[in-house]
């Protein structure tokens, strides 16, 4: 095999592609990041608008205002934020805790929901509740429904 030849100007070309890039990063390094105003009104409002919750041993919700905290929580809680799920001919009914706050601030917490999927795997049915047990009788309530044949309400 033959080797390549390097000449000089592509390798002084190299080597100064190095130098900037290397520049350009100890330069990014340095620049502290900056609280702007809106960026800091957004973390003041977070909760506000986006209510972290947890479900505590009892199954209960519980605020979460460190967001690491509730992220770690959501991703380890899988089965334990499932509050029902059916398989009536063939659909799929659904009942979870959410985790966040889904009225966004306008009202009572809204951090449950149950969805229908039909047999071919189409989301056809949503709704949100504020209690679990308001949950848990609106999944009774489709599950009745799609084995007695009735439109879903």
């Amino acid at each position: 095999m033959a080797k390549k030849k390097v000449t000089k100007k592509a390798g002084k070309k190299a080597n100064v592609k190095r130098k900037v890039a290397k520049k350009k990063v100890e330069v990014y390094k340095k620049k502290p990041i900056k609280k702007t105003k809106s960026s800091g009104s957004y973390m003041a409002n977070q909760e506000k608008f986006i209510g972290s919750y947890i479900l505590d041993e009892n199954g209960e919700p519980k605020k979460e205002k460190n967001v690491l905290k509730w992220a770690k929580w959501f991703e380890k809680s899988g089965k334990q934020r499932i509050v029902k799920q059916s398989k009536p001919n063939k659909y799929f009914v659904s009942t979870i805790f959410l985790g966040l706050d889904h009225s966004f601030g306008s009202g009572e917490l809204v951090l449950w929901e149950t969805m229908v999927w039909n047999p071919a795997g189409r989301d056809i049915f949503q709704e949100r509740h504020s209690s679990r047990e308001k949950a848990e009788m609106t999944h009774d309530r489709l599950v009745e429904q799609i084995v007695g044949g009735r439109e879903l309400k």
